[in-house]
């Protein structure tokens, strides 16, 4: 078996397309033994292959960013025109994808449409990965009172007790009003932008 490209090292595209070429003609009896492997969840892919049934082509479903992974082709993936499996499944270095996906909001405290929070909260934005220290700026977490009267709420932003979430303390926050927030403008520490 000969992978082209042989994914191996960082920086991999999030998306493979590999040609696996074999020494004889093949047909394909498991698809889903040829796949991307991390530690935490498996990629499959589609596949085709060549009309000589000696290439098949193999191309990822998208991969994790910054991800670990090892490009594997188990024995029971193909039959030669005999009915033999491979004598021995193959697997690639391990390969690590590019991290192109800035941050994601995945909580941010107090709820929406929360209702009887205390006007002594704090408005925390968790994340999905670790936050760059500077690009925090003020505005980053933008704290709008929308009733009874519209306004901008004074406070500080900074990076929380981990460096996955943001914090907004506000100076004041009056009772019976309703707050919008909206969290802009930061970065994660590979310098992607917030998606």
């Amino acid at each position: 078996i000969q992978v082209i490209p042989t994914p191996a090292g960082p920086g991999a595209p999030r998306t493979l397309n590999l040609s696996i070429l074999f020494s004889e003609p093949i047909q394909v009896t498991n698809g889903n033994a040829l796949r991307a492997v991390a530690s935490d969840h498996v990629r499959d892919g589609s596949l085709s292959v060549s009309s000589d049934g000696r290439t098949v082509n193999w191309v990822s479903a998208r991969l994790e960013p910054g991800t670990q992974y090892q490009f594997l082709i188990g024995i029971d993936s193909v039959l030669d025109s005999n009915g033999w499996p491979l004598a021995s499944g193959w697997s690639s270095p391990q390969f690590t994808t590019v991290d192109d996906q800035g941050p994601r909001i995945t909580q941010v405290l107090p709820i929406p449409n929360a209702i009887q929070v205390p006007v002594t909260t704090t408005v925390v934005a968790v994340f999905d990965s670790t936050i760059d220290a500077a690009s925090i700026m003020p505005g980053t977490i933008l704290v709008e009172k929308t009733i009874p009267t519209p306004g901008v709420v004074a406070g500080t932003v900074a990076l929380g007790a981990n460096a996955q979430t943001v914090v907004f303390t506000p100076a004041a926050l009056d009772q019976q009003s309703a707050y919008r927030v909206t969290v802009t403008g930061l970065k994660d520490t590979a310098g992607n932008p917030m998606s």
